[in-house]
């Protein structure tokens, strides 16, 4: 039986593959891609299977794969990525991950308007915000993510 993988689901430039490549432990260049990338232990979907309502289903049909989906919320995204109520259509835990670069301030009035997004889309186990430029935040959520893996 293959093991189960993280799904990681979210739009352009959340950090999905930056995340991937730091849980894969892959130093390689990031590009972007248009297909399903499996790696040892993530499911990298691109953004275009999110984007498009009729491409979802795919998105829905590979949890089968994996053991968890995380959802990426990049915290300079103003329009609605997800559905309403997405994280619904799934038997898997799925968590959030609210992602930032340095540049970007996280104060009081941001933090809400993440709630909203999040309460939008649906229920999560848990949600984190990622500096996704930051190589020890990577390795923190490397390994809350891995510890999830072991107790499913």
């Amino acid at each position: 039986m293959t093991p189960k993988k993280l799904l990681l689901v979210g739009p352009r430039n959340s950090g999905k593959t930056t995340v991937a490549h730091s849980i894969e432990e892959v130093d390689k260049p990031i590009r972007k891609k248009a297909h399903i990338v499996y790696g040892k232990k993530t499911i990298d979907t691109p953004s275009t299977y999110l984007e498009s309502p009729w491409m979802r289903q795919h998105i829905i049909s590979l949890q089968q794969n994996a053991y968890m989906a995380c959802f990426l919320f990049p915290l300079a995204e103003q329009k609605k990525s997800y559905p309403p109520g997405f994280t619904h259509v799934f038997r898997i835990p799925v968590m959030a991950l609210v992602t930032y670069t340095n540049d970007e301030l996280i104060n009081e009035a941001i933090q809400q308007e993440v709630l909203k997004k999040l309460t939008y889309v649906g229920q999560f186990e848990d949600f984190i915000f990622l500096n996704i430029e930051n190589q020890d935040e990577l390795k923190q959520i490397q390994h809350y993510l891995l510890r999830k893996e072991v107790r499913k």
